[in-house]
């Protein structure tokens, strides 16, 4: 984890020192992680902030989900449930809101809804309106 962020923004600690993960404390474990999650909404925020006052929109997935101890369990080498569900969120422009009031109204519906990777390419394009015979409906988070 500690690859993953600047020193900077080391704010949990103590840290990992090994990666050898049955050399660290899973307080290390869990304060590294966390500091790649802080590394992680400092850069997406410096992305919005660019493309905030254009009809804009960015959707957010993890590769993966991450285990941080659940029945001793950490990273995601292994198939966990945890690692089912990645980190994913979408944001939009208040100007994209405006040209798409639909969309915007369907995705908050959907707000609690689990998704698989799979939903991304199929909401990308129907969030640029692109129409094509490979989108499957179903699969975007702007449709029930």
């Amino acid at each position: 984890y500690n690859s993953h962020y600047t020193s900077d923004f080391e704010r949990y600690t103590p840290v990992i020192g090994s990666r050898v993960i049955s050399s660290n404390t899973k307080e290390e474990m869990i304060n590294s992680y966390d500091n790649t999650v802080l590394y992680t909404d400092y850069f997406l925020k410096q992305t919005i902030d660019l493309i905030r006052d254009k009809k804009a929109i960015m959707f957010y997935l993890s590769d993966h989900g991450e285990c941080l101890g659940e029945d001793g369990y950490f990273t995601h080498g292994t198939d966990r449930p945890q690692l089912h569900y990645p980190a994913a969120f979408v944001w939009y422009s208040n100007l994209y809101a405006q040209e798409y009031p639909h969309k915007v109204e369907e995705l908050k519906n959907n707000g609690n809804r689990r998704y698989n990777t799979d939903y991304l390419f199929h909401s990308i394009i129907d969030a640029a309106g692109i129409s094509t015979e490979y989108m499957i409906p179903q699969l975007s988070v702007f449709r029930r």
